[in-house]
Order: C-alpha cells, then structure tokens, then sequence
C-alpha cells in the first residue's frame, strides 16, 4: 500500500519488525525532522526462516522487505536502522522493539 509519492531526491529509511513469523515493516522518507511513512508492508517469512533463531528471523524479514520495497524505490538508498524496530507510532503498544 502506498501512502504518498516519493521523492527520489532523498534516502529512504525502512523499519522492520519480526514477531511470530510475520515481517512487518514501513518504508519513510523524511521530511525536516519527521518521518513519513510512504508505504506498509507485511508478509509471513519462510518457513524454514520461522524456525531459527529471533536474529536469523529479523534478518529474513529485512531481506524480505527491501526487495518488497525495492519495488517502490527503484534500487534508489535505502536506510535500515541497526535494531530494525519500528516506532510505536505506527505499532502501538502490542508489538515490542528495540
């Protein structure tokens, strides 16, 4: 789902969660000092992926939602934060990050 048109003159930024074998993720672009989200992205990751170790998992729900994004980016930067957690803003209370 796309949210608003981005601008390819500046770095995208991607936030990925992982819980219970679903990657959750949105891709945001800023705008002065705030973040906003262009587009939201959900999937359950690989089966194979869903038995390993919670890391192993976030990593694969990374890989799975850059080359998701990459759709809406076109290969341009991409910024991944290093504890991928995403901001309670778009969460809520029930889900946990870094």
């Amino acid at each position: 789902m796309s949210l608003r048109p981005p601008n390819y003159s500046k770095p995208f930024h991607l936030f990925v969660h992982e819980r219970g074998g679903i990657a959750s993720g949105v891709l945001t672009q800023l705008s002065g000092p705030h973040h906003f989200p262009l587009a939201f992205y959900s999937q359950q990751i690989d089966p194979v992926a869903q038995g390993t170790p919670s890391c192993t998992r976030t990593l694969a729900a990374a890989v799975l939602l850059i080359t998701k994004a990459k759709s809406l980016t076109l290969g341009f930067w991409e910024k991944a934060p290093p504890c991928f957690g995403l901001p309670s803003d778009f969460l809520g209370r029930s889900f946990s990050y870094c």
